[in-house]
């Protein structure tokens, strides 16, 4: 075990650190703009919840990992996973005001909003993700 494991496990550390950091500021942040608090939603066993803030987590994480895969520094992975997370949300404003019942159906529990919402926070983390991997 030289130097190059030594260098490539304080890399890891870096990079799992930063990715981590970023993903509880978007949590913490996504959470704060929906207008239902998911985790309580979550806890009290609502699956339209758990499917919307999973497929936002997801559709996050996507482009996170993506340009770890390609970046050339932390910088680099910070600037475009804060790109990321605004995308996210953006989405789910654009979401909540083109459809103003999803806000009301995910906080009933009605799945098929969970999931439609979740879905769109997949698919736009997939093409942000790929956006990032020219």
């Amino acid at each position: 075990m030289g130097s190059g494991f030594a260098s490539g496990i304080f890399n890891f550390g870096i990079y799992l650190g930063t990715a981590m950091a970023l993903f509880v500021v978007f949590l913490y942040a996504y959470t704060r703009l929906t207008p239902y608090t998911e985790l309580a939603e979550i806890r009290s066993g609502n699956n339209a919840a758990a499917c919307s803030l999973g497929g936002a987590i997801i559709g996050f994480v996507l482009p996170v990992a993506s340009v770890i895969a390609n970046s050339v520094g932390v910088v680099d992975v910070i600037i475009w996973s804060l790109i990321a997370m605004a995308i996210q949300m953006l989405l789910f404003v654009v979401i909540w005001k083109r459809f103003s019942d999803i806000v009301t159906n995910i906080h009933e529990g009605q799945l098929a909003s969970g999931i439609f919402l979740g879905a769109l926070a997949i698919a736009i983390g997939i093409l942000n993700a790929s956006c990032l991997t020219y």
